[in-house]
C-alpha cells in the first residue's frame, strides 16, 4: 500500500486481516472505504462493507452497502442472507424473512442460508415452515450433518421425539463417519458433541468437546459451539464460561440480539448473566 495506495487487491487484503486475526472492523471498514473510492461497482467490496458496518452497529450504512451489492450483483452468495440477518438483529422481521428466503431461493445449496433461517424460525417455534425448510436442505446437500441437526432440534423442540431420535441417531452415524476425513477436524468433533448432547450422552459429549478444543483453542467458532453444547446439555456455569471466552474474541457478534435466536440457546434467552456478558462491548 506505500507503493500503491489505490490498489483495490490490496486495500481488501489488509481489511481481511483486520476481520480475520485482529477481530477489528473500524480499522477494516476504513481500507474498505478506500477499497469503495477506487472501485465502487465491485459487490464484494460493498458486501464487506456491509458486514464491517454491521460489526460497528453502524445499521443504516450497512443496509445501504448489501442493497448496493445486491443491485450490482444479484446472485451474489452473501449479500441477501447477510441483509436478512442484520434486520433480524434490528428486529425488522419481516424484512428479514423476505431477504432469508429470497436469499434460499437463489442459492440452495449454501448451507449458512438453513442455519440462519432455521436460527429465525425456531426462535419464533415456526417448527412446520422449518421441517419444510431443513428437510428439503437435507435432500439438496445429503452430507451435510449440520442440517440433519437442525432438523432434530426441530422435532425436538417440536416435541416430536421419536423422530428428533432418529434424525439426530442419522446425524450422529453420519458425523462420526466423517470426523476422521473432513480438514475441520476440530469442527467436526464439536457437532459431534453436539449430537451427543441431544441424545441424551452427556459424557462422551463432553469427551468429543475436549478433542475439538485440543485440536483447535484459538477458534472462537469452535469455544461457541462448546457453549452451545453445554447449553444442551444444561450445564449453565460451563457454557456461560464458553460463552464468554468466544465472546472475548468475537464482540461484535455474540450480541444481545444474536442470544436471541442462537441454536441450542432455548433454556437461556433470558439468563440475565449470559445477557450481561452479551452486552459487553469488549
Amino acid at each position: 500500500l506505500a507503493l500503491e495506495p489505490q490498489d483495490k487487491l490490496t486495500l481488501v487484503r489488509v481489511a481481511k486481516l483486520y476481520f480475520t486475526y485482529l477481530n477489528d472492523p473500524v480499522r477494516a471498514v476504513t481500507y474498505l472505504k478506500q477499497a469503495e473510492l477506487v472501485d465502487p461497482t465491485d459487490a464484494t467490496v460493498l458486501n464487506m462493507l456491509g458486514v464491517g458496518n454491521a460489526q460497528m452497529k453502524n445499521y443504516p450504512e450497512a443496509i445501504r452497502a448489501f442493497k448496493q451489492a445486491i443491485e450490482l450483483n444479484p446472485q451474489d452468495m452473501y449479500a441477501d442472507m447477510n441483509l436478512g440477518y442484520l434486520y433480524e438483529r434490528i428486529a425488522n422481521f419481516d424484512s428479514a424473512r423476505h431477504y432469508y428466503f429470497v436469499s434460499l431461493r437463489k442459492h440452495p445449496r449454501n448451507p449458512l442460508v438453513y442455519e440462519n433461517i432455521a436460527s429465525f424460525l425456531l426462535a419464533r417455534a415456526q417448527f412446520v415452515v422449518a421441517e419444510s425448510v431443513l428437510i428439503a436442505g437435507a435432500r439438496m446437500l445429503p452430507g451435510n450433518e449440520e442440517i440433519l441437526y437442525m432438523l432434530g432440534l426441530t422435532y425436538q423442540l417440536w416435541n416430536r421425539n421419536e423422530d428428533a431420535r432418529r434424525v439426530f441417531g442419522n446425524g450422529l452415524a453420519l458425523v462420526e463417519r466423517n470426523v476422521t476425513v473432513q480438514k475441520d477436524r476440530a469442527g467436526s468433533y464439536a457437532l459431534k458433541a453436539l449430537f451427543l448432547a441431544r441424545t441424551g450422552k452427556a459424557r462422551e459429549s463432553v469427551r468429543a468437546t475436549i478433542e475439538a478444543f485440543r485440536r483447535d483453542s484459538t477458534n472462537y467458532e469452535i469455544a461457541f459451539k462448546i457453549a452451545r453444547v453445554y447449553a444442551a446439555l444444561g450445564d449453565r456455569e460451563n457454557m456461560l464460561t464458553w460463552f464468554k471466552r468466544a465472546k472475548a474474541v468475537n464482540p461484535a457478534e455474540y450480541d444481545v440480539a444474536f442470544v436471541a435466536t442462537a441454536l441450542d440457546f432455548e433454556k437461556y434467552r433470558k439468563d440475565q448473566e449470559l445477557l450481561s456478558i452479551a452486552a459487553q462491548e469488549k
